[in-house]
């Protein structure tokens, strides 16, 4: 939990810094592991306003929440996007929704990249590890958070 820690504290460092020129990305932190990710936050209604994919469009798909490239090809393959609407502090909910959305997105896109699983099963095993996550911030036993949720296995 203290690499977790971190990530909530860096990513309130940056949103308490003055952000004069409404920059829509700003970068939070580096991974450095098997590759190397950086972890931004950006302004979501820039990057709705900003950044198209016909494929996705057609799909009635976007950004929203967070993502990485194996989902928008938009994002640089080694950058992870977490969103607030507006560029202000004041737009965010909470720093661990930043945090839990960091862990889902991040687990998604190695399930993506590495094993190549389809958008779908990536998505729905990052959903249970956000999940236990949210259940431990919220100072919960996973089991007593998610009563009726049976785990998927590979």
């Amino acid at each position: 939990m203290d690499k977790l820690n971190q990530l909530i504290e860096s990513i309130e460092r940056v949103l308490k810094e003055d952000n004069p020129e409404g920059q829509w990305k700003r970068k939070v932190l580096t991974l450095k592991r098997t590759d190397t990710v950086d972890v931004y936050i950006v302004d979501g209604d820039y990057v709705r306003d900003h950044f198209k994919d016909d494929k996705l469009d057609n799909q009635g798909i976007q950004f929203a929440i967070g993502g990485h490239h194996f989902r928008y090809p938009f994002i640089a393959e080694q950058e992870i996007w977490l969103e607030i609407t507006g560029a202000h502090p004041e737009s965010l909910s909470a720093e661990y929704d930043l945090s839990e959305n960091f862990v889902h997105e991040d687990i998604e896109r190695i399930y993506m990249k590495f094993m190549k699983l389809d958008y779908e099963t990536a998505h729905d095993y990052a959903s249970i590890t956000e999940r236990a996550v949210r259940a431990i911030h919220q100072g919960k036993l996973f089991d007593e958070a998610y009563p009726s949720m049976t785990l998927m296995t590979l």
